[in-house]
């Protein structure tokens, strides 16, 4: 246990943000706040030379934690207005019915001040003077509130959402450097576990670089292959575990144990989203709830548990060695990173239009009952408004918590495998 060595990856959301600082905040707030001493080290993983790499030190029987940033905002620049008008256009042109509950009253406003902007557009072009007072007043309020909000917040999810010729780059070279980060992070050997945190759009990413970073990872060279009743088992196991999501999750660690041991180079035992835009992914994702599901069969979008439970989690590989000896081995699936991935979903409920987190909510019902969500919430009119999307970790732990509901930042620090009520780090438990 005194050897361990876990990496923690903070993924920042949409925003103006700068280098290093979405890490300090919340290292300040999950860690610092309870009493413990965090060093200041370069980050020698990124090449990207604006960041650090904050480290809490060993203690005896604690492993020693580094909390690296992956910072991608600086790629989302020189956004054009026609990028964003392509993308709500995409989120309008589309059945009412495919829009989820929650943001189908956005949904009819949005409807309702375009037609109130064509209103005042025709009423201008005949020259009325009410008609030009409106219009005018509506490109001002345009300018000045969503123009604003759009460049510089709004931007960062219509590019990276939006799988325009416009935004292949862009969103490419996020998850490039991303899957670089983690590559680097495996290949150091430092490390025992990798524990992914994503934040609003930072979520998505990082359940990009899950799926992406395991369907491209190869078998250590002479490393024995995870075994086939092993493999086979598991399906057995799961289908067991049912619904209960504890014995689910034991079931996962088990699991990532057990490739560690057949030597399979996976690190990532935790994805941890909070307030995560998945939770809309049928309408983000696809242009149709059909689709997404489609997508979802395919394996392109996995699944906790992996969907379709018709195909084997398993399947036999070829690769060359360096000295250009070809080896076969079974490897789990690329649809199935959750077999050993435990999936940990934060958010604020959202009620009644400005009430809760309208950007995040429960993943359950989206990509499977094996995400274990968690309802958080703070006392004060204020904290439980829309603003909670950005005050999952704004908070200390002696803020007083909603009652009937958990504490956000108590949650985020038990699955980083902190528990900070005793400042103890502890192993997954299997």
């Amino acid at each position: 246990m005194a050897k361990t060595r876990q990496a923690v990856i903070i993924i920042h959301g949409i925003g103006e943000q700068r280098p290093f600082e979405t890490l300090k905040k919340f290292v300040a707030k999950v860690i610092v706040a309870q009493g413990r001493d965090v060093r200041n080290k370069p980050d020698r993983m990124s090449l990207l030379f604006e960041l650090r790499r904050l480290q809490l030190p060993r203690r005896r029987g604690q492993p020693q934690t580094d909390f690296y940033e992956y910072y991608w905002a600086h790629h989302m620049r020189d956004t054009e207005l026609r990028m964003l008008l392509s993308w709500f256009r995409t989120l309008l042109w589309r059945r009412p019915s495919t829009v989820p509950k929650k943001l189908r009253p956005f949904y009819w406003h949005l409807w309702g001040m375009l037609g109130a902007a064509m209103t005042a557009l025709v009423l201008g072009y005949i020259k009325l003077g009410i008609g030009t007072v409106l219009a005018l007043g509506l490109f001002y309020f345009i300018d000045r509130n969503i123009t604003r909000i759009g460049f510089g917040t709004i931007d960062d999810a219509a590019r990276y959402l939006n799988p325009t010729p416009d935004n292949i780059d862009q969103r490419n070279q996020i998850r490039k450097e991303g899957i670089e980060l983690l590559d680097a992070l495996h290949r150091s050997k430092k490390y025992n576990r990798i524990v992914l945190v994503g934040h609003s759009l930072g979520s998505v990413i990082a359940y990009d670089l899950t799926r992406f970073y395991w369907a491209i990872l190869e078998p250590v060279d002479g490393s024995p292959p995870p075994g086939r009743t092993f493999l086979e088992s598991w399906k057995r196991e799961a289908a067991q575990a049912g619904d209960n999501i504890e014995s689910f999750q034991q079931l996962q660690s088990r699991t990532w144990l057990q490739l560690r041991e057949t030597g399979y180079p996976w690190l990532i035992n935790d994805l941890i989203t909070i307030g995560s835009p998945l939770t809309h992914a049928e309408m983000l994702l696809a242009a149709t709830p059909e689709e997404f599901t489609g997508k979802k069969e395919d394996g392109e979008y996995p699944c906790s548990p992996p969907v379709p439970d018709s195909k084997e989690v398993y399947y036999s590989r070829r690769y060359t060695l360096d000295d250009g000896t070809i080896r076969q081995a079974l490897v789990p699936a690329s649809f199935t990173p959750f077999i050993c991935v435990r999936w940990t979903n934060i958010f604020f409920p959202h009620r009644r239009m400005i009430m809760g987190d309208l950007i995040g909510g429960p993943l359950q019902q989206v990509f499977g009952p094996g995400i274990r969500d968690i309802e958080v919430g703070l006392q004060g009119l204020v904290n439980n408004t829309l603003v909670c999307h950005s005050r999952y970790w704004r908070f200390a732990k002696d803020e007083k918590k909603k009652p009937g509901c958990k504490h956000p930042t108590a949650e985020i620090a038990k699955y980083l495998c902190l528990d900070i009520e005793k400042g103890k780090f502890r192993l997954p438990e299997v």
